[in-house]
């Protein structure tokens, strides 16, 4: 009798211990799976925000003052752009810059950046972005 009720401690004690590994575990996997969708997220805020900034600004401002030749001169190189410029450019853009923090993460104004590739042949759509996002995913 005692071996029975010994047994079925056991039985119940390890079920208990199951239970509690596959909640920590589904509780990781949810975390790590919603952070993922953040970044997603925010990398596609910052590539709208990058791609408005070199088609509706920044394009035509160095066409005209250097020609577009100049544009060639960076299509491995690129242009280089932080959050705090993309923002800049208006309203539309600041409040779009705004959903880049949540009480979680924060993008760093100077440290998310885009970096634009122009490419053949060099019009105001032809181009390639990079996103490079600070906003502490990582750590």
């Amino acid at each position: 009798m005692k071996l029975k009720l010994k047994n079925k401690r056991i039985v119940i004690v390890g079920v208990i211990v199951f239970i509690i590994l596959v909640s920590i575990i589904a509780v990781i996997i949810v975390n790590s799976k919603s952070e993922k969708s953040i970044k997603n997220r925010y990398e596609k805020i910052v590539r709208e925000l990058g791609k408005e900034f070199y088609e509706n600004h920044y394009y035509d401002l160095v066409t005209v003052t250097n020609g577009s030749n100049y544009i060639q001169a960076f299509d491995e190189l690129g242009f280089t752009f932080d959050l705090d410029s993309l923002s800049s450019i208006s309203i539309k853009a600041k409040n779009k810059a705004a959903k880049l923090e949540s009480k979680d993460y924060t993008c760093g104004k100077y440290s998310t950046k885009v970096i634009v590739h122009p490419k053949n042949p060099y019009g105001k759509k032809d181009y390639d972005i990079d996103v490079i996002l600070d906003c502490g995913f990582d750590k």
